[in-house]
Formats: C-alpha cells, structure tokens, sequence
C-alpha cells in the first residue's frame, strides 16, 4: 500500500461562500420558520396537490442547524415516491450538498448520493468537485473514489476539472486503500418502509424484480471494472499523455482488451499520441492477474500486447515518467484556472433564486385559482339548491317523476 502527498485541490475560493450565503438574505428564505415549514409541508404528503418541487427546495436552501439534516433527508425520500417528483430543481441538488458537507455528514450524504431511487439526488460538475475536493483534503479516499464513480455513471464529462479530479481519486484510492474497501451501492434495507403495524403482521417486503439483461454501466458491480472504466471515460476526456494513459490502463481493469487493442492500434497510427511507460507496465500486470484457463487467455493477451508495446515503442510513443507526478502537474495546472467555474457558480446562484422566486409565484397563483374555482363551485351548487327550492311547487311534479325512477348503480 502506497501513502501519497494529496495536492491540487481546488481552493476556497471555489467554495464561493460569500456568494452562497447570500441567498438566506432573501426575505423568502429569511422569513421561513423551519419548524413550523417542516410540519406543514410534512403534512402536504397527504393531500390532493402533494409537496412541490418549489417547497422541498425552500427548505433544503435554508438548512443552518445540522439537526434538520434529518427532516432534509426525510422529505426528500417522501418526495421522491410523488408524481412530483420530477420537479426537483437544480438548486436542491447542490443545497443538500452543501448543507451535509458543512456539518460533515459523509456517512448520511454518501448513502444519500448513491442511492438516488429513493433520494432523486444528482449533483452537478461545480457539486462534484467540491465533493471530491472535501473527502481527499478530509483523507477519505473511498468516498472521493466512490464519488468520481457517481460521476461517470452519470456520463457527463464537460467540465475539464471534474475529469482530472476524477482520474486523481481513484488513483490516491488505489494508492491508498484495497479494492475490497469500495463500496458504491447503497445498501437496500426493505424493511425501513414498512409501517409498525405491516411489520407486527410479519409482513415482509422484497425487492423489485430486475431485468437479467447486464448494461454494463449501471449494473456493474466490481470494484475494479468500476475504477477501470471511470479512468476509461473521465481520461477520453484529457487529451494529453495522461489522459491516454490512463485510457489502457482503465480498459486494462475493466477488463475490455480487445478495446485497449483497438486503441493502442490507433494510437501507433496518430502523430504524437503517445503514452506512458508506467501504463504499459500497469497494463501489463493486470494481464499477469487473470486465471489461468484451458484457452490459455493469458498467455495469448501478454503476447498480443507485448507486440502492441513493441510496435508502439519502435514509433517512439511511450515516454518514460512517473504517473502520478504527471497526473499532479496536469491537476495543478487545470485547477489553476478555476476562475471560470467560480463565475459560473456566482450565475447560477443568481439564476436559481430567479427561478426559485418564480416557481413559488407560479405554486401561489395555482393555489388561489383552485380556491377562485372551489368557490365558483360552491356558489353553483348553492344557487342549483336554492332554484330548487324556489320553483318547487311548479316542478312538483316533475320532481316527483324523478324520485320514483330506480337510481343508477
């Protein structure tokens, strides 16, 4: 197990807490009692128009005490069984993000982050690197590796300092930790949604059926072939002598040799693609890994790769050098220009109080035309009463015609 000097980090500047902060300045914030908010929207569960996005994401912007991280994560999990689900909005995400980083609720966040079923929680690039800027300054090396996962599965690849902090996490993992110690599913306990009284029956609730078909994405379930293809996709995107490395040696783990085959052919027949020295030996030992059988696999991949390396190191494509120094310089210079994610978090934060403001407009306006039309209808079904009432005599007749027909079941 090697040990190793974590650097290039994004800084506290990229945290943007002054601008953060900001949002509890606005009077739609700044007068919510959260007590009182939790209760009543808590309530809303049960009734005909159910929780809206807009609510859930009030009170998930408003977190200051670390004892309503609970009531977060409560409504949240509700929410997510509505037919409203889908109106959770951006801003929640990165609230409930920010909320459980700063009362350092890893445990609870991490169980929340990878099971999304029943949370509905996608962070965004900017809630990505925060997250795993935190757990490696914090020395939480799985939970950077298990969240540089999350990353991948979600395939969205467009912010340059996301994909190196991906590729960097998963690396200080390996240097760091076993395999054995990566955990990305969250764990399933069933019984948790049964009512006191279905568990006194002995009721007992099983898991959906799921179709055996393997994606071979979100199914994955080894450790290795998750790293491996993390390093695969996150590396497609840095295209530099890192980034190819780290290409074969993610094909190598995931297991893909025909792939990395593929990619080395290719890579022999560019200009200037070349790759280090240290994934060719890397690759190499993940070859010596693999079981002996009766097809003799093995032996077929090391020779069918040697004569890859060879033809590559004959067209004077592997460079010699240290991996992971290469990694950190590539990191340090990407994360020196942070300055444009920092702009555009100052814009989101803009653009979702925007949008905040005018969803709950919206919610409100709905709210009072369903209670304009609900006393349209009352005063309806009064005045049908009253006129009822008022020509009785003359449509005695006709009434009492009505009332000897048998009534419709």
């Amino acid at each position: 197990m090697q040990t190793t000097a974590i650097r290039g980090i994004v800084t506290e500047a990229y945290l943007c807490e002054e601008e953060w902060a900001k949002r509890l300045e606005n009077p739609l914030l700044k007068n919510i009692k959260m007590e009182q908010y939790f209760v009543e929207t808590d309530k809303k569960f049960g009734t005909k128009r159910l929780v809206s996005g807009v609510d859930i994401d009030i009170f998930a912007n408003n977190i200051q005490d670390e004892s309503k991280l609970d009531e977060l994560e409560h409504l949240l999990y509700r929410f997510r069984r509505t037919k409203r689900a889908t109106e959770i909005m951006d801003s929640t995400n990165y609230a409930v993000i920010r909320a459980f980083l700063k009362f350092k609720q890893y445990e609870s966040l991490m169980r929340i982050l990878k099971d999304r079923e029943n949370y509905g929680i996608f962070p965004d690039l900017f809630s990505y690197n925060i997250l795993i800027s935190t757990f490696l300054k914090e020395k939480l090396y799985e939970e950077a590796a298990s969240t540089a996962i999350l990353m991948m599965l979600q395939e969205d690849f467009s912010n340059k300092i996301s994909c190196v902090l991906g590729v960097y996490s998963c690396q200080v993992f390996l240097n760091n930790c076993s395999m054995d110690e990566l955990s990305v599913n969250a764990e399933e306990n069933l019984e948790d949604d049964l009512s006191e009284a279905e568990k006194n029956l002995g009721v007992r609730r099983v898991p959906f059926l799921k179709n055996p078909w393997f994606d071979d994405h979100f199914d994955i379930t080894n450790p290795k072939h998750l790293i491996g293809k993390t390093f695969y996709l996150l590396g497609r995107n840095i295209d530099n002598v890192v980034g190819r490395s780290y290409q074969i040696i993610g094909l190598a783990m995931y297991e893909k040799w025909e792939k990395a085959a593929t990619l080395l052919n290719t890579l022999i027949q560019s200009k200037n693609a070349t790759i280090l020295n240290a994934s060719v030996e890397k690759t190499r030992e993940l070859i010596q890994e693999i079981p002996e059988d009766g097809e003799k696999t093995k032996e077929k991949l090391f020779n069918q790769f040697n004569d890859l390396f060879d033809k590559m190191k004959l067209e004077a494509k592997i460079e010699e050098g240290d991996l992971m120094a290469e990694l950190e310089l590539h990191l340090n210079a990407v994360t020196a220009n942070e300055k444009e994610d920092i702009e555009g978090m100052k814009q989101l934060f803009s653009k979702w109080e925007k949008e905040r403001k005018e969803a709950l407009d919206q919610q409100n306006a709905d709210i009072d035309r369903d209670r304009r039309l609900k006393i349209i209808q009352e005063k309806k079904e009064q005045l049908y009463w009253k006129e009822k009432f008022l020509f009785f005599f003359e449509n005695e007749d006709k009434i009492l015609e009505e009332l000897k027909k048998p009534k419709r079941t």
